[in-house]
């Protein structure tokens, strides 16, 4: 049996048995059995034998990896196929769940469509996506389609409708809904509280809080969480952002700065201190923390996109263009990326380039 190593800690045999889809390798970058003995060749050169030896009649059936591969890097026909996806029964549910949470990132109808049919399922995992979905979904739309969710047999589900819901909460909530969600509410806190002893379920319970208007709550568990772990990263960077929302960008500052000193190389952590600078008016500094995001976490297309647009704000436009440029080659299909070009390009008379990536950002639209 082939080895594959399980969670990043330990190799294990792989007992499964796949058909052999070589040149699902060669568009997506996904394994296949040939070349994992083949390693010398290509996975279109496997795709080439398989075609010659069974024709026209082999193994060619649509694969749930190529909506997930399509949804993640915000290809052409994304939508479709992630819809497709989601409303197939024959799909395993951790794929249509998957789908439906990546769904979150193209809004419109057919991502409504899509919610509305996945909190109905009968598969708790697919219920899970579609409220992962409804991060799409502006807030006063989100208890209309999946408020009953907040009433689901299942523990985990009743808790993540609490946290998709709570900025959804306001004196307008029908009274029903309002006693439903409080209910809910003492089994999100449980089941938080169940694992006191991690940060991570503090950060979860201050975003709720920060959801609900309840600020002091939210700070009261950053700061626990923080105390549990003085270097956690998003503790900092959301306890920093309470702040911002809360007027005090100084001491976000600071809460910033303390957490660098745990985790200097933190992209996530340079990248909101930067931001906060900005509005302290110290730009030169924002500036160089900017860059280091961008250049630390290049995967992260928002990092590349904020340090450009920052550039061509402080009267650096053609270092700014450069940057987008770049990042647009790491991120292709990015939707703000492909904008800002367009408009960067305009503006220095760079028509016929700036035609190019308006057509790019159409071909995404359709």
């Amino acid at each position: 049996m082939p080895v594959r190593t399980f969670m990043v800690v330990d190799d294990r045999h792989d007992h499964s048995f796949r058909v052999p889809r070589p040149d699902l390798s060669a568009a997506l970058g996904t394994p296949n059995a040939c070349n994992a003995c083949h390693d010398d060749q290509s996975p279109e050169w496997s795709a080439g034998h398989i075609a010659e030896w069974f024709g026209e009649g082999r193994r060619q059936e649509w694969r749930f990896g190529e909506a997930l591969h399509a949804g993640r890097n915000g290809q052409p026909g994304a939508v479709d196929l992630l819809a497709r996806l989601a409303s197939d029964p024959d799909q395993p549910a951790i794929a249509r769940a998957t789908g439906l949470s990546l769904f979150a990132r193209y809004p419109g109808q057919e991502l409504v469509e899509a919610v509305r049919a996945g909190v109905a399922d009968t598969d708790p995992l697919v219920r899970l996506g579609a409220l992962a979905a409804l991060g799409g979904v502006a807030p006063p739309e989100r208890v209309p389609l999946a408020g009953a969710l907040l009433h689901d047999p299942v523990l985990a589900v009743r808790a993540e409708a609490v946290r998709v819901l709570a900025l959804s909460m306001s004196e307008a909530a029908s009274p029903v809904v309002q006693r439903a969600f409080e209910a809910a509410m003492e089994d999100f806190i449980a089941t938080q509280l169940a694992t006191a002893e991690r940060p991570e379920s503090h950060i979860n319970l201050a975003v709720v809080y920060t959801d609900l208007a309840r600020l002091e709550d939210a700070e009261r568990e950053y700061r626990t969480a923080l105390g549990l772990d003085p270097a956690n990263i998003a503790a900092a960077v959301n306890f920093a952002d309470l702040r911002r929302m809360q007027g005090r960008d100084e001491e976000g500052e600071q809460i910033l700065r303390e957490v660098l000193k745990q985790t200097p190389r933190s992209a996530a952590a340079r990248h909101a201190l930067g931001l906060t600078l900005i509005r302290l008016g110290q730009r030169e500094e924002a500036l160089a923390e900017l860059s280091r995001a961008a250049e630390w976490a290049p995967e992260v297309a928002r990092h590349g996109y904020v340090y450009a647009v920052a550039l061509d704000s402080m009267g650096q436009p053609g270092r700014a263009l450069r940057v987008m440029r770049g990042a647009h080659e790491t991120h292709p299909y990015d939707r703000d990326i492909l904008e800002a070009l367009v408009g960067m390009c305009r503006q220095r008379g760079l028509d016929e380039e700036a035609a190019r990536y308006a057509r790019k950002l159409e071909s995404l639209t359709q």
